[in-house]
C-alpha cells in the first residue's frame, strides 16, 4: 500500500505542472515585415509554458545587431489556466535593400529541441519625401465581412496609424459609438497583435488596433456605421506631478462602413443545427466491444466561431439494430484563438444495441457556412463496434441501465463486529486517547491566546498591515528586477502585478483588461476617483516606459513605492455597499 501511495505521489508531482500550463510553443515575431534602409526592426523569440536552455539565435544576415538579446519573462492565470513565457529580444538595423530571411532560432525544452519558423523581411530604399509626406495620424475602421446573415458574428476593428517619431502613448474615442441593427460587445484582447510598423507611400508608420467590437446582426437589411473620431494622445512637457501629465491631442477620423445582412435560405435541411459560421466536429465512443446487455456512450465534440446559444443538439434516429437516445450536454466552453472567439460544445448520446453483429455508426452535423453562404454537412468518425450475445435481458432506457449497473455491483460481505476482549490493546487505546486530549487542550489554549492578541490590535492597523502584505506579495517580481536594475522587466512586472491584483480583486478575466475598462469597472463599483486615478496613472507610466523607451532607472524606486501605496489604498478603501 505504501509503495502504491509513493508511486502515485511521484507521478502526481511529475505531471502536476502539465495540468497547470498550456501547450508548449516556440515562436519568432517581428514588428515589421517591411522596413526602410537605415531603419530598425525588433525581433523576438518566445518560448511559452516551458523552461528552456541552450538558446541559439539565428544569423541576422542583411542586418546589424544594435542590441540584444534582452530577456524578459511573464506569467498569467486566466480562468484557472496558467501560462508563462520567456522572450529573447533583438533590435536590428537594416543596412542594405533586398529581401532577407531570418532563419530559425533553437532552444532545448521538455527534453526536445524546438525551432522557430523563418521570418521574411523586405528592406526598401529610402526616398526623399516631398512636402509633409502624408498625415501624421490617420485611422481606419475595418470589418471582417461586409455581407453576412442574421446570427453571424462579425469583427469590427479600429486601427490607428501614426508616424514614427511621434510619442503617442494612448488613444481615446472622441465620438459616441452606434451600431444600428446589431448587438455590439467589446472585445478586450484587441491588443494581442501589439504595436506593428508599416510603410505607406514611402514612409514608416506605427500601427495598432486600439479597439475591437463583435457585431451580431439582429435583423436583415442595409446598415450604415458612421465614421468615428479617435484622438492620439501625446504627452507634453507640462506635468501636474510625476505620474500626471498633460496631453496634446491629434484627431483622426475613420471611414464609414456599409453592411448588408441577409436572412438564411428558406429551404433548410431537416437536421439543421442552427449553427452559423465555420465549424468542425469530432467524435469518440466509450468502447468497441459490447454485449446486448451493455450500452455505448458516444461523444460529439462541436467546435466553431458561431453563437453557442443558437445551436440545437443534433438528434439522431434509431435504426433497426441500434437505439439512440436523446443527447445530454456534457460540457460547454468559450475561448479566444487567433481566429477570434470560439466555442466548444460536447454532447453525449447513449447507444443501445438490439441484435448481435458488427455495426458502424457515423454522426453528422449540419450548419450554415458563411464562407460558401450555403448549408454544409460534416461527418465525424465512422465508428465500428461489435455486439455479442448477452443474457437475453433487454435494457430499454437510461434509468434501467443505471439500475443494472447498481444491481451488478458486488455486494458487501457481512461483517462480524464481535471481538474477544483484549486488555493490553484497550489500555493502549486509552493512553492514546488521553495523549490526544492533552494535545488538543494545549492547542486550544494557544489558539485562544493568539486570538486574544489579535483582537487587542487596532482594527485599522490590522487592515493596513493586511493591505501592505497583499501589495508586497504582488510586487515581489518587480522588486527583484528593481534590485538588478532591469528597467524594462521592472515596468513589465509593475503592469503584470496591477492587472494580476485586479483580476483577484474585481474578478475580471486578465484577457478583458485595459486601462479604460479597469477605470470604468472600479468607478462603477464605487471606488473614489482619488483611489482609482493613481492606479491608472501607473499603468500609463508603465506603458510609456515599455513602448516609448522612457526607462529611467532612477525612477524605479519612486514607481515601486507609488504602486505599493496605490494597491494599499485600494485594499483599505473598498466600498462598503
Amino acid at each position: 500500500m505504501r509503495k502504491t501511495v509513493k508511486a502515485f505521489s511521484i507521478i502526481f508531482v511529475l505531471l502536476f505542472p502539465l495540468f497547470l500550463s498550456g501547450q508548449v510553443s516556440f515562436e519568432a515575431q517581428t514588428d515589421a515585415s517591411e522596413v526602410l534602409e537605415g531603419s530598425y526592426v525588433n525581433v523576438s523569440f518566445t518560448l511559452k509554458n516551458a523552461n528552456g536552455r541552450n538558446f541559439k539565435a539565428p544569423n541576422f544576415k542583411g542586418f546589424r545587431k544594435i542590441s540584444g538579446p534582452s530577456q524578459s519573462s511573464s506569467m498569467s492565470t486566466i480562468n484557472g489556466r496558467r501560462t508563462s513565457s520567456i522572450s529573447y529580444q533583438y533590435t536590428l538595423l537594416a543596412t542594405a535593400t533586398g529581401s532577407y530571411t531570418i532563419g530559425p532560432a533553437s532552444i532545448n525544452a521538455n527534453n526536445q529541441s524546438l525551432q522557430t519558423k523563418p521570418i521574411k523581411i523586405k528592406v526598401l530604399k529610402k526616398t526623399k519625401s516631398k512636402g509633409s509626406g502624408g498625415e501624421e495620424v490617420f485611422a481606419k475602421m475595418q470589418v471582417s465581412d461586409s455581407l453576412t446573415v442574421v446570427g453571424h458574428r462579425l469583427y469590427l476593428s479600429y486601427r490607428v496609424y501614426y508616424k514614427i517619431g511621434l510619442n503617442v502613448t494612448d488613444f481615446e474615442f472622441a465620438t459616441r459609438e452606434s451600431y444600428p441593427g446589431f448587438e455590439a460587445e467589446r472585445v478586450n484582447n484587441f491588443n494581442r497583435n501589439g504595436l506593428q510598423r508599416e510603410i505607406i507611400n514611402g514612409e514608416e508608420y506605427y500601427t495598432k488596433i486600439v479597439a475591437e467590437r463583435t457585431l451580431i446582426p439582429t435583423e436583415t437589411g442595409s446598415f450604415e456605421i458612421a465614421p468615428m473620431t479617435i484622438n492620439a494622445l501625446i504627452p507634453t512637457n507640462r506635468r501636474r506631478s510625476f505620474f500626471s501629465v498633460e496631453y496634446k491631442r491629434i484627431a483622426a477620423t475613420t471611414n464609414g462602413l456599409s453592411l448588408e445582412v441577409k436572412d438564411l435560405p428558406l429551404r433548410r435541411p431537416p437536421s439543421y443545427s442552427g449553427a452559423v459560421g465555420n465549424y468542425s466536429i469530432r467524435s469518440t465512443i466509450s468502447r468497441n466491444k459490447i454485449t446486448q446487455d451493455d450500452a455505448i456512450t458516444l461523444k460529439l465534440i462541436i467546435t466553431g466561431n458561431g453563437i453557442a446559444k443558437d445551436i440545437i443538439a443534433p438528434s439522431f434516429d434509431s435504426t433497426d439494430d441500434l437505439d439512440i437516445y436523446d443527447p445530454k450536454l456534457n460540457n460547454e466552453k468559450e475561448f479566444v484563438s487567433k481566429d477570434g472567439i470560439m466555442h466548444e460544445t460536447i454532447y453525449e448520446y447513449l447507444i443501445v444495441p438490439k441484435n448481435v453483429g458488427t455495426y458502424t455508426y457515423q454522426p453528422s452535423f449540419v450548419y450554415f457556412d458563411t464562407d460558401s453562404m450555403a448549408f454544409q454537412t460534416l461527418k465525424a468518425t465512422n465508428h465500428r463496434f461489435q455486439v455479442t450475445k448477452g443474457s437475453g435481458r433487454r435494457i430499454d432506457d437510461k434509468e434501467a441501465i443505471q439500475q443494472e449497473e447498481l444491481t451488478m455491483a458486488p455486494p458487501f460481505e457481512e461483517l462480524s463486529l464481535e471481538e474477544k476482549p483484549n486488555i493490553p490493546r484497550q489500555r493502549s487505546i486509552l493512553n492514546w486517547f488521553l495523549l490526544l486530549m492533552a494535545i488538543g487542550l494545549t492547542s486550544m489554549y494557544g489558539i485562544k491566546l493568539y486570538i486574544d492578541q489579535q483582537n487587542a490590535i487596532d482594527p485599522e492597523i490590522k487592515k493596513a498591515n493586511a493591505a501592505k502584505k497583499v501589495a508586497l506579495e504582488k510586487l515581489k517580481a518587480a522588486q527583484e528586477h528593481k534590485d538588478t536594475g532591469d528597467t524594462r522587466a521592472f515596468y513589465q512586472e509593475i503592469n503584470n502585478a496591477i492587472f494580476g491584483y485586479l483580476q483577484d480583486k474585481i474578478k475580471m478575466p486578465l484577457s478583458d483588461m485595459n486601462k479604460a475598462q479597469v477605470q470604468d469597472v472600479l468607478l462603477g463599483k464605487g471606488y473614489a476617483d482619488d483611489i482609482v486615478n493613481p492606479l491608472i496613472n501607473i499603468l500609463k507610466k508603465a506603458e510609456l516606459s515599455l513602448y516609448a523607451g522612457n526607462t529611467d532607472p532612477s525612477a524605479m524606486n519612486e514607481v515601486y513605492d507609488y504602486t505599493t501605496q496605490a494597491i494599499v489604498n485600494l485594499e483599505e478603501h473598498a466600498p462598503t455597499h
